[in-house]
């Protein structure tokens, strides 16, 4: 009997120890900070993008939604992770906007990571409730013009894309809008579309896209210098008057400060080989994203657009005249 049960433990540990080896062997995930809301915009862009940069390790990637403060809290974490290359942040225009709408921010955007390269281009699209009554940009001009009528803008905060472009709306339009905040763009969304609480919402195109093509939600113009290929019919705001009005929801990955130059590297051959594959060109493509090319994606060009947009948004957060884009 002792000989049995001394042959059945041989052979339970022969079959356990290749399985045991796997799991030792097997790296661990790599965590990817989002500091947005799960389905949120940022997080649509997100998700695909790691799917790929997953194929292209050859290892998992995970996403961390890190929620609060517009960004600044997903982004500070960040910047505090282990440099070694196992922890990355994918996050926004919010980056650049950060310091300008917080002086005791916790972090220096530029100081404290590691660019690695852009991620995505995505317009955004200026709506509105479908009671509104505004059929055109021109009209809402004419609504906001009156002075007994204060629209409210629904965003995800301060710092996050869709209050920045109320931000630079107001700035370019001379009008100031109401602001209710929610804890993402998707419940906004929502608001908008059961006609609640606001009037106006800017989003990022990944978000709304179902609804516009449901016309649920009523369209003034896309916030990009051309029309989008998936909604060629939206004007841009710049063809409707605001000459000069360009906002994209850029959107970059870093690594925290001291990251080896050789992990910056390997990563950045990842999301190279990422952005090449038609997979994530397809899944970018389905929700209006554009996939930057090749010079625009690289870690020295997203730093060059960190620093540009810093000095922007802190003219536009100062009352000073925004350069166009």
């Amino acid at each position: 009997m002792r000989s049995i049960s001394a042959c059945l433990l041989a052979l339970t540990a022969a079959f356990a120890a290749p399985a045991l080896m796997a799991a030792e062997t097997r790296p661990a995930p790599l965590v990817l900070i989002v500091p947005f809301t799960q389905n949120g915009p940022t997080d649509n862009v997100a998700r695909p993008v790691a799917e790929a940069m997953g194929r292209a390790l050859g290892r998992s990637v995970v996403i961390k939604n890190i929620v609060g403060g517009g960004g600044s809290v997903g982004a500070q974490q960040a910047a505090r992770a282990t440099a070694d290359g196992e922890t990355l942040l994918l996050t926004n225009l919010s980056q650049a906007a950060a310091p300008a709408l917080n002086a005791r921010l916790g972090y220096d955007p530029v100081k404290d990571f590691e660019p690695i390269g852009l991620v995505a281009d995505v317009p955004m699209v200026l709506l509105g409730k479908s009671t509104l009554k505004a059929d055109s940009f021109d009209g809402l001009r004419q609504l906001l013009d009156k002075p007994s009528r204060r629209l409210v803008l629904g965003t995800a905060g301060k710092g996050s894309a869709s209050h920045l472009c109320g931000l630079l709306l107001g700035h370019s339009m001379k009008m100031e809008f109401g602001e209710r905040v929610y804890p993402g763009t998707e419940q906004a969304v929502a608001d908008l579309v059961t006609e609640g609480n606001i009037d106006l919402l800017c989003d990022q195109v990944s978000n709304v896209l179902t609804q516009v093509q449901g016309k649920n939600v009523k369209v003034y113009g896309v916030t990009s210098a051309n029309r989008l290929d998936v909604l060629p019919a939206v004007p841009t705001l710049a063809e409707q008057g605001l000459g000069g009005f360009e906002l994209l929801a850029w959107h970059g990955l870093y690594a925290p400060r001291g990251t080896p130059q050789a992990s910056l590297d390997r990563l950045a051959g990842a999301l190279r080989t990422a952005l090449d594959d038609p997979r994530l060109k397809k899944a970018l493509a389905a929700i209006g994203a554009r996939v930057p090319s090749a010079d625009k994606a690289s870690a020295k060009a997203l730093r060059t657009r960190l620093e540009s947009e810093m000095t922007r948004w802190q003219q536009v957060v100062s009352g000073e005249r925004a350069p166009p884009r």
